[in-house]
Formats: C-alpha cells, structure tokens, sequence
C-alpha cells in the first residue's frame, strides 16, 4: 500500500491528538492502527509506534511486519540510520511472537553504510528481540558481537546492548573474555557494562580482572568499577579495592560518584573506606566533596571524627 505523507498542519493536529490520549490506552491504540498503514510521516509513525507500545495485541503483527518490510526495502534512503526499524522491532518484543525470529536474526545482522551510521541500532534492537524470542542464539550473538567489537564509535551499539544481554542472562564469561581480551583497545562504554554485567560474581574469584581494571584512568572504566563495587556484598578485597579508588591521585568525579553512592546505599563497608582514606587525603577538591557527602551520613563515632578532621583543615571551604 502507498505511504502518503501528512502536511506540517495534519502532522500537528494528529500529534495533539495523541498528547490528549496519553491517559486512554485504548483510544491511542487505537488511532495508532489508523495511522500505520498508510502514514510516511516519520515524527506521526514514531508517534504511533509508542503509543502502541506495551498495548499492542497479536492481531496487530501483521501490520508492525508490513510497515517494517517497507523501510527494509530500501532501508538506505527511507529509513538511514534505522531509527524507524528499531521503533517497530521495540514494539515487536512486546508481542513475543516466535514467527519474528528470522526477523529478529536479520535485523541483527543488518548493516547499512549511511551518513547516520552503519545501522548499529537496528543490529542491537534485533539482539533484543533475539534475546525475548531465543535466549540462547541471543547469547551466541551477543558474544560475537563482542569478539569483533561491533560498537559504533559514539554510542558503542550494537555491543552495549550485547553486554547487556548476556549479563541479564548469567553468561559472565563472555564479559570477563572481552574485558581481558580489550582492555587495551576496547570501548570504554563497553568495557564499563561489562564490569557491571560481573556485578553477580564474587569479587575474589575475578581478582585479576579487577585489578586490571583499577589501574584503568578512564573515568568511564571506573565508573563501572564503582557500580560493581556498590553491587556486591562486603568482603576485605572490595574493602582494599574501594580504598585504593578513595586513595587514588586526580579523578575526583570518580571519587564522588563513589562516596556518595557508598552513603546513600548505607554501605558501611565502604563508608569505612572513605573515612580511612579521608586520614591521609591532602587533596582539598577531594575534602570538600567529602565533607558534603558526610553531611548525608548517618552519625556514628566515626563519622563525626571525620567531619571535625575535615573542618579542621578547611574542608568545607
């Protein structure tokens, strides 16, 4: 079926339309299915999309396939860069239809060299969908992905989703291979997701990697060190691995990422790290950050020793 496109004044009013719909999740579904058929406006098809979204039902397949077979056919000038392919495949995983595999497996291969990119989002989008539909070819994927370091320089997709997906699936070995095998070289966003995505093994059976990763001075590596750290139960390693990132000379936004995340968790573990790092810190940007995270602290003997030491020496400026 033709695609028409709505003028600038349709495109408006059909757009307020589905503003006043927000709160009637049938009406929306409904005046999405009126739209998608027929529409090749972008914005109102992107519109529609969502709207449908977690309300859509099996009867509506056929026309979330059709509409993405359209874009599919000339991907390169009706849909460059896959942002419209990548709103239906969102949809599609709702529906859970194990007839979308081949789609699925297809989208995940999808590579299209446009001025928008090369169709990593459609490629991670897929692996999405594999991962709802097969879990195990998703894992497969996810992992090549990851050995070839299929990350698009700026967003890092398709191989952050790929971490993602085997870390929601328990595959941990394949994030600590990519770690070892790039940490040289890999994307840092990756990299990162990848620590994160280890959060559910003990820290001392991955010493080496976490020391490997420690003496990383990429904020973004360290970022994920932090969020395993914050993940994982208290243990005399974690305790000498948080220290060290309280201790460590520069990175003071890595610093009070992880102090204060440490307070608002209540981690008292890594609370005493901080306070025994803060005996020796001369840093005054470091204090400083320090005696405002302590202000969210809950007393305790401690505590108040370390906010007198840092008032002391000017901490709070």
């Amino acid at each position: 079926m033709k695609r028409v496109v709505a003028s600038s004044a349709e495109v408006r009013r059909k757009l307020d339309r589905f503003r006043a719909l927000r709160s009637d999740a049938g009406a929306a579904r409904d005046f999405a299915l009126e739209i998608l058929p027929t529409e090749g406006n972008p914005e109102l098809l992107t519109a529609a999309l969502r709207a449908l979204g977690p309300n859509v039902r099996t009867e509506d397949h056929e026309v979330l396939r059709e509409l993405y077979e359209y874009y599919a056919q000339d991907g390169k000038r009706r849909d460059a860069g896959g942002a419209m392919r990548v709103e239906i495949l969102n949809v599609l995983c709702n529906l859970r239809n194990a007839e979308d595999f081949g789609l699925a497996d297809q989208a995940a291969s999808t590579v299209e060299h446009t001025p928008n990119g090369d169709g990593a989002a459609i490629r991670a989008a897929g692996l999405v969908l594999m991962g709802v539909l097969e879990p195990a070819a998703a894992n497969m994927r996810a992992a090549q992905m990851l050995a070839d370091e299929d990350a698009d320089r700026m967003a890092a997709e398709p191989a952050l989703t790929a971490a993602r997906v085997l870390a929601s699936n328990g595959e941990t070995v394949a994030l600590a291979l990519y770690i070892q095998a790039h940490f040289e070289k890999g994307h840092a966003e990756v990299l990162a997701e990848c620590l994160r995505g280890l959060s559910s093994v003990p820290a001392d059976q991955i010493e080496a990697l976490l020391a490997l990763c420690f003496s990383s001075r990429n904020e973004i590596v360290l970022l994920g060190l932090c969020d395993f750290i914050l993940e994982q139960p208290p243990g005399p390693f974690l305790a000498d691995l948080a220290r060290w990132i309280f201790q460590s000379h520069g990175q003071d936004e890595i610093f009070g990422y992880l102090a204060a995340a440490a307070i608002a968790r209540r981690r008292d573990d890594l609370i005493a790290a901080l306070l025994a790092a803060l005996k020796r810190e001369t840093s005054p940007t470091k204090r400083k950050i320090a005696a405002q995270a302590l202000e969210l602290a809950a007393p305790s003997a401690a505590v108040d020793e370390a906010r007198a030491l840092l008032a002391g020496r000017g901490a709070t400026g």
